[in-house]
């Protein structure tokens, strides 16, 4: 019976039984009605004694598992929680362990078991304060599997019953972002500006907010709710990163309205740690072009290339320098940049090339994650048959054979998943980034017929020169 639980626990679940088993022993030996009433009340004192106990066990392994959780050691906390579930299913809190079990789960990303045990607790207890919680869960499952109609219907139903509970500003958030996912831009503004200034999701639907404007070239507004981000106080890593975000879209916005000071101003903010840093610096390469201040230009352009020596769009940021160098009359200097350009894309079967090869990772990353999604559905599949016959007394005698051989699995199990959501979440990352990729190649322009006319000129002014 002890096999999955701790030492201590272990313990006190057999001094209790053994101690029950010996009482109930004892009244059998003396069956006169006066005794038996008594030993039927001793008995029952004893129960709840026992009751009391194993209660206080499951409080304190249901402590460990929320500590674990907040530590992100989720499979660690699945394991307590399953001990709970088949020790002592009456556990008093069993609505706030089936939730912690489907956060568990979500936060693994096994998206399809977060939403059935979701489900169970409203089925097993509809009664629950949780309700909202679980709804605003639901929501968010279903938007990260991509569904963003069936995450609409759970926004829907949390606001037209729960729409002052803490939660709705959360499942406001997460509604825009759907609806932005839909391309419905008009009723995203609408559901956003309810979210309440204190939120810790107001400056992230502020963001929304501003691509949205912009989406309906909204320039105004779009400058406005991004300047407001930039005022913020950063909470969390996430939050800073929203920041930078807000800044190198006002970099951006600036640019095209030819405000360069002011958008060298924002982009000079954005701290080197920013996740896509090499786009700031070649933003503010050019908008330092066009303010006619070569040198700064070339200092961050220059810090493109040698820091980043994988970015994506090198090819730019050496035509920005090649034409730098010519401004400022360094035309070898010039001319080395622009040969730089020239010499590795000297015909377009390169760059169709890249693309292709890029294409072709695509297709074997996509493959990879199909392979891992059908593994991940099994192990799903396998883990809730666990659960699920882990939540009561009267079990069939084959069903209950099964739960015990399972349950010899299924820390195994859950490391199994740990170790596959990962690699699957990377595969699925990689993918949208080769993706990205793609575009961002196929929109560049072709620097080399600029570099090629551009070395020609810096070869003229020096003949000139000399």
């Amino acid at each position: 019976m002890c096999k999955n639980l701790n030492p201590k626990t272990c313990v006190i679940v057999i001094g209790l039984l053994t101690g029950l088993f010996a009482s109930s022993v004892h009244a059998s030996s003396n069956l006169s009605g006066a005794t038996l009433m008594s030993k039927h009340s001793s008995l029952k004192v004893n129960q709840d004694k026992v009751d009391k106990e194993i209660e206080k066990v499951a409080n304190n392994q249901f402590k460990k598992a929320k500590e674990k959780y907040k530590e992100k050691l989720y499979s660690q906390s699945i394991i307590d929680l399953i001990v709970i579930l088949d020790y002592y299913p009456d556990f008093s809190k069993l609505d706030e362990l089936l939730y912690l079990l489907g956060s568990c789960l979500y936060e693994m990303e096994v998206f399809d078991g977060a939403d059935l045990m979701y489900r169970y607790l409203l089925k097993k207890i509809p009664q629950t304060p949780l309700v909202p919680d679980v709804i605003l869960a639901l929501q968010k499952v279903y938007y990260h599997k991509n569904e963003y109609q069936q995450s609409l219907k759970f926004y829907n139903a949390l606001e037209g019953h729960y729409s002052f509970h803490q939660v709705v500003d959360e499942s406001r958030y997460y509604a825009g972002q759907a609806y932005y996912h839909l391309k419905n831009y008009n009723i995203v503004p609408s559901i956003i500006q309810q979210i309440k200034n204190d939120s810790e999701f107001y400056s992230f639907s502020l963001y929304t907010g501003g691509l949205i404007y912009l989406k309906k070239k909204d320039v105004k507004n779009s400058v406005d709710n991004f300047i407001k981000i930039t005022k913020l106080s950063a909470k969390s890593p996430e939050e800073q990163d929203l920041i930078e975000s807000a800044r190198l879209s006002l970099g951006y916005i600036l640019f095209e309205l030819a405000s360069y000071e002011a958008a060298v101003n924002y982009l000079e903010d954005i701290s080197s740690e920013f996740y896509d840093y090499p786009e700031v610096l070649l933003a503010i390469g050019w908008s330092t072009y066009k303010l006619q201040d070569y040198q700064s230009a070339i200092i961050a352009l220059n810090d493109i290339v040698v820091r980043y020596p994988n970015f994506y769009n090198n090819v730019e940021a050496h035509f920005l320098l090649g034409q730098c160098y010519l401004k400022l009359g360094y035309f070898d200097f010039s001319i080395n940049e622009f040969t730089e350009i020239i010499k590795p894309v000297s015909d377009a079967q390169n760059f169709s090339s890249s693309i292709y090869e890029i294409r072709r990772e695509i297709s074997g990353q996509e493959k990879q994650i199909e392979k891992l999604k059908t593994e991940l559905m099994v192990l799903e599949s396998k883990l809730l048959n666990v659960i699920s016959t882990n939540s009561g007394n009267d079990i069939p005698e084959d069903i209950a054979k099964e739960r015990k051989k399972i349950n010899k699995e299924h820390n195994d199990l859950i490391q199994k998943i740990v170790k596959e959501s990962p690699v699957l979440a990377d595969a699925s990352n990689k993918t949208k980034q080769l993706k990205t990729q793609i575009e961002k190649i196929e929109m560049q322009k072709n620097w080399q017929s600029y570099a090629e006319y551009g070395k020609v000129r810096a070869l003229y002014l020096r003949g000139i020169k000399e």
